[in-house]
């Protein structure tokens, strides 16, 4: 699947720059900075009611403010950006997630839309393209920046699709080990 627009109208680029004008944003990076900065470019196109430094704080926030779309950076303190998606999935959050990161890695890239990202942006495009990007799936679409598999999603997500061992957080994956040691012990 390439990317997707959602609109049936030709396009989000038939949509005017306040078609969502009213569309709950919140930015979620670790550097104050990078905030400001996305904060000065969407604000003409989207409300943003909120911005948080880290994932736990994302977390809060969220559940707060109920945003319908949450732009999120990968590397974040602590609770990184995917783990936070993750946790935002779990407990209801029906936000969409998109991903502005400096990782340009094809396999970060497919695990974020394996977790249910909307949109994957790398830091070093252009600012049109993150525009283009948050139009596109606040329409409804998904979007994959073009410089990762030609910008299409299944091609993506199919040439890295997971064992699902491997989306096991560290302490998911000790609570099986441990799972599975006592049962061997209970077994002896």
């Amino acid at each position: 699947m390439q990317n997707t627009d959602g609109t049936g109208r030709g396009g989000v680029s038939a949509l005017s720059d306040t078609a969502f004008i009213d569309f709950r944003v919140i930015i979620a990076d670790d550097h104050v900075l990078v905030v400001d900065m996305l904060r000065s470019l969407l604000e003409k196109n989207f409300n943003i009611v909120g911005s948080a430094s880290c994932g736990a704080s994302l977390l809060r926030l969220a559940s707060e403010l109920q945003p319908e779309l949450i732009l999120l950076d990968i590397g974040m303190p602590g609770l990184n950006g995917l783990e936070a998606g993750q946790l935002l999935r779990a407990t209801g959050v029906g936000a969409k997630l998109a991903y502005l990161s400096m990782e340009s890695d094809p396999a970060i890239a497919a695990r974020a839309f394996a977790l249910g990202a909307s949109a994957y942006m790398v830091k070093t495009g252009p600012s049109a393209e993150l525009l283009h990007a948050l139009r596109v799936v606040a329409a409804g679409g998904q979007y994959l920046t073009p410089s990762i598999h030609g910008g299409d999603i299944a091609a993506l997500v199919a040439a890295y699709r997971e064992d699902p061992v491997a989306r096991l957080s560290q302490r998911e994956l000790e609570v099986l080990k441990l799972s599975v040691l006592s049962s061997l012990d209970s077994a002896a």
